[in-house]
């Protein structure tokens, strides 16, 4: 329970692939095998959870949401981009960040392809 004036946190992540300029990957061709793979793997994965009727954009409505619903005050966005791959070059602090990120993201990314194999495999 949320007392009055207090803080509540909210964190979602955005169910989509984007391009070192913050750009969403898109995809036109699913039958064609090429890259960017992850873009294509997050396709997949959205087109598998569209089909039983699941929605994936909810970081998208976040905001809209708790403001429509009228009880909350003061309400903050923030976006992060995260790599999903230590790709990220350089030696001053925030390439080192962001590489320690994507080394994070990459072993997430491994454990959900892992445990969606059956979802995709279902399509």
């Amino acid at each position: 329970m949320l007392r009055p004036g207090g803080l509540m946190c909210l964190g979602e992540f955005a169910f989509d692939a984007f391009d070192i300029n913050k750009e969403s990957y898109q995809i036109d061709d699913m039958d064609a095998m090429e890259p960017p793979w992850v873009a294509r793997w997050v396709r997949f994965m959205t087109m598998a959870f569209e089909k039983r009727g699941a929605n994936t954009d909810a970081a998208n409505h976040m905001v809209q949401w708790v403001t429509e619903h009228g009880s909350f005050e003061h309400i903050v966005a923030q976006e992060y981009f995260i790599p999903m791959s230590p790709w990220v070059q350089g030696d001053d602090p925030e390439a080192v960040r962001l590489r320690s990120l994507g080394e994070f993201g990459r072993e997430d990314l491994a454990v959900r392809s892992n445990s969606a194999r059956l979802l995709l495999l279902c399509c």
